[in-house]
């Protein structure tokens, strides 16, 4: 039988993506609010808060391709059960037909 991955480990690893994902996007939180609570006015500020702005988006983005990678990882788990259920009835059908052609009548 080829190797396979672990169907387990792929869908811990998206677990631990969509984590990181979740702490991406958590961990501008508050210069988000600064920046948008401050009271701030001139220039100075607008560039500030449209910094955050696109630092915001940045991570958003990063974050969805995590959590693409993640979905990636799940779904190659479920092909990987599929897989190796299919190998596990294909051998257990091979030694049915085994026995059946081995045992004197």
């Amino acid at each position: 039988m080829a190797a396979v991955a672990n169907p387990d480990e792929l869908e811990a690893k998206a677990r631990q993506l969509r984590a990181e994902a979740n702490a991406l996007e958590k961990a501008l939180d508050p210069l988000t609010r600064s920046a948008r609570g401050s009271g701030w006015q001139g220039s100075a500020a607008q560039q500030f808060q449209s910094d955050v702005g696109t630092d915001q988006h940045a991570a958003a983005a990063y974050a969805a391709d995590l959590r693409a990678a993640a979905s990636a990882m799940d779904a190659g788990a479920a092909q990987v059960r599929r897989y190796l259920a299919e190998m596990k009835r294909i051998q257990e059908q091979e030694k049915l037909h085994h026995m059946a052609t081995t045992q004197p009548n």
